[in-house]
């Protein structure tokens, strides 16, 4: 059983580095294919726009790779964990708990940012800029 264990998480640690380098790859290779420097778009020049849409296609990626899997949390808990219906709810509901922490953090950003001299544009407004 140990055994098993041990391969089943060398496993999972090699498809999450295989997952990582994926990633990699592909932002390197939209890199390369932009005719600007995605790294110095995004960090030097804040080009927050194009940051959103980089989080957002990133985010799809994972959502799409990992999407699938929750279909096997069954399987894993009655194969790998040799637990029921019970440990399948606490498969379920792991993304969940784990989603707290950033969600606490993306909170007290928008509190800091709410006492900065931030302000949010709503659909249909515009703002007048003065070039001096």
């Amino acid at each position: 059983m140990p055994a098993t264990l041990a391969s089943n998480v060398l496993a999972a640690v090699i498809f999450a580095g295989l997952g990582i380098l994926v990633f990699v790859i592909a932002f390197v290779v939209i890199d390369r294919l932009t005719p600007y420097t995605l790294w110095r778009e995004v960090i030097e020049e804040h080009n927050t726009a194009l940051a959103i849409l980089l989080g957002a296609v990133s985010l799809d990626l994972f959502a799409v790779l990992l999407g699938g899997a929750t279909a096997l949390l069954p399987i894993f808990a009655r194969d790998i964990l040799h637990t029921g219906p019970w440990g399948v709810g606490l498969l379920r509901g792991a993304p969940a708990f784990l989603q707290t922490p950033p969600d606490a953090f993306l909170a007290a950003l928008a509190e800091v940012a709410s006492d900065a001299d931030v302000r949010v544009l709503r659909p249909g407004e515009s703002v007048d800029l003065e070039v001096a």
